[in-house]
């Protein structure tokens, strides 16, 4: 039921209606491989790696950042008119 104190929800990831942007640094040690199950299991998920990023793309890429998050809210207002 869960990993520590967390339940484990990823079987449950395909039950979300909503729109999802999951970002992640190219750099990252970690993220790539803890977003790989939700890009999966989240239909119609948006994924954006930031190529010169590691942990904080916001602070290392944030033009950028702001760019792809504008663009995914703008969507997503578009859609949800």
């Amino acid at each position: 039921m869960a990993r520590g104190s967390a339940p484990i929800v990823t079987d449950r990831l395909g039950e979300l209606e909503l729109p999802v942007l999951i970002t992640s640094g190219r750099h990252d040690e970690m993220t790539p491989t803890l977003i790989k199950p939700l890009v999966e299991g989240i239909p119609g998920a948006e994924s954006v790696v930031f190529e010169e990023s590691a942990h904080l793309a916001m602070a290392e890429e944030p033009e950028r950042y702001r760019r792809v998050v504008e663009s995914f809210l703008g969507r997503v207002e578009v859609s949800q008119a």
